[in-house]
């Protein structure tokens, strides 16, 4: 390829993080889940293949995962005694995920009926997500009420000055990490968003600590998975590199957008978006 069509291509890709991670950012959900359509349908990766598709959105992940958790650690938000439990299954489950997607290998109905659903969830999380989310304040009332339980821990000393007042109950924490961490192996998208609702509905996290957590969860999943996935050959660097360094961008600029635009109409552009692509995703199983 001549240097400036070369040069021109990684433009491209790290426009498109930038994009991605941007977006990503202002919903809470990180970039992963834009990657994989783009990888199969508009900027195909070679032979357009699944677990390619896959561990090179996974690849791209790793550095957005490591920005946000360099910057929500510098704010002492990341609760690395949950983080660090959810991990111990994620990674592995995480392992086997790319294992099983490697194995499925070019275009199968399983991968693509998966991420369907998933892109349905997120679309009911983006639009009802605030509705939804209203009970974690009822977890965190019974968190303060409820009584000492076996492998449950009070974080309310988590922050410096105590404002987070919420409990770690490991056993739910394990089960999360397990799902959470098959699918971003298996799919490539990082597993936050099963880790960040998750979180906060069934674990009653504070948002912003929730946040912060499944980023620090992501990093350690996607770290180990990339390494592995790297090993095997699936990784297309030529796109991973410029499209997660634009992710790092886009989660900076992301961040300062939020502030100001109407989080509303962003969410439900981006679920209408999700739905059209499970609409996609399903009709290339079929």
């Amino acid at each position: 390829m001549e240097p400036l069509l070369y040069i021109g291509k990684v433009l491209i890709l790290g426009l498109i993080g930038v994009i991605v991670g941007g977006a990503g950012t202002l919903v809470g959900l990180g970039g992963g889940f834009a990657l994989i359509p783009l990888f199969l349908y508009v900027i195909p990766l070679r032979d357009a293949d699944r677990s390619t598709a896959s561990a090179t959105s996974l690849a791209a992940v790793v550095l957005n995962a490591a920005s946000g958790t360099y910057a929500y650690a510098r704010q002492k938000r990341v609760d690395y005694l949950a983080g660090i439990v959810m991990a111990i299954p994620a990674i592995p489950a995480s392992l086997l995920g790319a294992v099983v997607v490697q194995e499925l290998g070019g275009r199968h109905s399983a991968f693509d009926i998966t991420f369907a659903v998933l892109a349905v969830f997120m679309a009911v999380i983006l639009v009802a997500g605030r509705a939804i989310f209203k009970r974690a304040q009822q977890k965190k009332e019974e968190a303060k009420a409820g009584g000492k339980r076996l492998l449950v821990f009070d974080r309310h000393k988590m922050l410096p000055d105590g404002s987070a007042t919420y409990r770690f109950d490991v056993r739910s924490g394990l089960l999360i990490g397990l799902v959470g961490g098959f699918l971003a192996g298996f799919l490539g998208i990082g597993g936050g968003i099963i880790h960040m609702p998750m979180l906060i509905l069934v674990m009653g996290f504070p948002t912003h600590i929730a946040a912060a957590t499944s980023h620090f969860i992501l990093l350690l999943t996607t770290s180990s998975t990339t390494a592995f996935n790297l090993h095997a050959g699936k990784v297309d660097m030529n796109y991973a590199v410029p499209i997660g360094v634009g992710m790092v961008v886009g989660a900076a600029i992301g961040a300062r957008v939020a502030k100001s635009a109407s989080g509303w109409v962003i969410r439900l552009v981006l679920s209408l978006i999700l739905l059209f692509v499970a609409v996609q995703m399903i009709r290339s199983a079929f």
